[in-house]
């Protein structure tokens, strides 16, 4: 889970500014910890290359704890990151709101919750567009990303509450029929969340706090970061990078800024925890061992596969890609792995385990987009080490992220790719309107409302190479507080056709935009590809000019 997913991930490719100091060694770890010299050095490598201030580790081996922490979790301060520092790990929350649900599927005093449950029976105010949706999906299908509801993870920005998040719902376009697609979607977690303090009368994380966390000794882990800096816990600062960052200014971070470190608690269920690497191997060890509080019937409904999450297999496992309850399940070298990632703006995390093994690593980290890269280059080395996959046998995901990286960076290819037969500059089409026409308050019934206006003296930092010098900028109305300013810059390519460039931590991605002209000659409508379902079907998200 991220706030921003609209902004696709850039991860750049060198931070000189930053140094790291050593790891810090979990005092109660064995003298034969896997963290060896050459471990450490390969950390101390990926902390810099992937520009991360520190990451938290620990590990679970047949039942035997490893935990240690690199580098600084406050790079003003210098305070060096712990086993104990405490980091948002995102979209692993997932994993804790299913298993909640599996306690109240368990529970007699809860006899009409089943995983078969439609869930308008347990919360009426659930619908979505389509009333056949809103009659047959259930709490498997909510919880497996099979709902037919793609991720519109606008909706994240929303300064509001779950329940408002759940009434929303309704007013969003379906891209694929029940249970035959996977469809990742933030917004059933959510759901998920509400119905759960729906029924209970207990927010999510009283009752994850009352029924898994204490039980398993993990008593600083929550969601509420106010709470957390109350008792005086190690909070990571986190940090995006940003490439456009002029390095001779007064910035002590050079590209690294520091995020607001905010609790939004609309997207509980699918985000929000805010834990520490010694209590992610407490509930690795639960879940390796199949230990209480969850049960054996809830083990086998969270790690059994209920989807497809992709119907290829890609390099380097040897199965496609499975969706249990929050959990990814894949095939390694022959090996069942369980595993999910984490993203919260200005933080990172995945847990990866193979429970044929007993073996389990967690990984926190507060620079959100370089973790996603650290972490799987990180983690595998582990399991290959495990498995003693010799060394020219392993899989390159340091060339395959840095890869991708590059395919993610907006350049003047990726408008073409939008546009192909844009044809050249002096045979664009003009505006229809002047640039003031255009501006005003759009609306949606689900997404934040959207002010357009003329644009300041800012210079955009990224723009077409073909376009006619017309440029709008906009901004979401009564959204969360961000890291870092959320921009829209519209640039005019041609007759009807715009490209929205959004901006955000040092991140942009292209998108199609269009505005509609009535009869009449005035503008009422803008259409934007906001979400990627969508996106692939030539679908826009339409909001109505406001005339009030």
């Amino acid at each position: 889970m991220r706030i921003a997913t609209a902004v696709a991930a850039v991860i750049s490719l060198c931070l000189a500014e930053l140094q790291h100091p050593l790891g810090h060694q979990h005092p109660e770890t064995p003298a034969d910890s896997p963290f060896n010299e050459a471990f450490n050095q390969r950390v101390e490598w990926a902390l810099e290359h992937f520009h991360i201030p520190g990451l938290s580790i620990s590990i679970i081996n047949n039942g035997t704890t490893f935990a240690k922490g690199y580098g600084l979790s406050n790079i003003a301060t210098s305070t060096p990151v712990t086993p104990n520092t405490l980091f948002f790990a995102g979209s692993t929350t997932k994993a804790h709101t299913a298993a909640a649900l599996s306690l109240l599927v368990d529970d007699d005093n809860y006899p009409h919750i089943q995983w078969d449950t439609p869930i308008h029976t347990l919360l009426p105010e659930f619908a979505l567009s389509d009333p056949l949706y809103t009659s047959q999906i259930t709490l498997t299908d909510m919880l497996s990303h099979r709902s037919g509801l793609p991720r519109h993870d606008m909706l994240m920005l929303l300064n509001t509450t779950t329940k408002d998040i759940v009434a929303r719902l309704q007013h969003l376009p379906l891209t694929a029929p029940i249970r035959t697609k996977f469809q990742y979607c933030n917004l059933m977690y959510i759901t998920a969340a509400h119905l759960i303090e729906t029924v209970t009368g207990s927010t999510l994380e009283e009752f994850l706090r009352m029924n898994i966390w204490n039980p398993l000794g993990m008593n600083d882990t929550g969601f509420n970061l106010q709470a957390a800096l109350d008792r005086n816990l190690d909070v990571a600062q986190g940090y995006y990078y940003d490439p456009d960052t002029d390095t001779d200014s007064d910035s002590e971070n050079g590209k690294l800024h520091p995020t607001n470190r905010t609790y939004n608690p609309a997207v509980t269920g699918a985000g929000n925890i805010l834990t520490s690497a010694s209590s992610y191997a407490k509930w690795m060890h639960a879940l390796l061992t199949r230990s209480p509080p969850i049960s054996p019937a809830g083990y086998t409904a969270l790690f059994s596969a209920h989807t497809i999450g992709s119907p290829v297999t890609t390099n380097p496992f040897s199965s496609p890609d499975l969706y249990g309850l929050g959990w990814v399940i894949q095939n390694y070298r022959g090996e069942a792995i369980v595993q999910h990632g984490g993203a919260q703006d200005g933080y990172g995390a995945l847990v990866v385990m193979l429970p044929q093994r007993g073996f389990g690593v967690a990984m926190l980290g507060n620079y959100m987009e370089g973790m996603n890269g650290a972490a799987q280059v990180l983690g595998f080395q582990l399991v290959d080490d495990l498995l003693g996959v010799e060394e020219q046998g392993r899989f390159d995901w340091v060339g395959t992220i840095d890869n991708q990286t590059r395919q993610f960076q907006l350049t003047n290819e990726t408008f073409e790719r939008l546009y192909p037969d844009l044809p050249d500059t002096s045979e664009l089409i003009p505006a229809p309107l002047d640039s003031v026409s255009f501006t005003g308050r759009y609306t949606h019934p689900a997404y934040p409302t959207l002010n357009i206006s003329t644009c300041p003296e800012r210079a955009p930092l990224r723009k077409p190479a073909k376009w006619t010098g017309v440029r709008l900028c906009g901004s979401f109305e009564d959204i969360v507080p961000l890291p870092d300013e959320l921009t829209f810059d519209f640039f005019h390519l041609t007759g009807g056709y715009w490209a929205l460039v959004l901006g955000l931590e040092g991140m942009h991605q292209a998108t199609r935009a269009e505005f509609r002209v009535s009869v009449g000659g005035v503008v009422d409508r803008i259409g934007m590809e906001f979400d990627g379902e969508m996106m692939l079907k030539g679908e826009k998200i339409w909001f109505d000019r406001f005339n009030g």
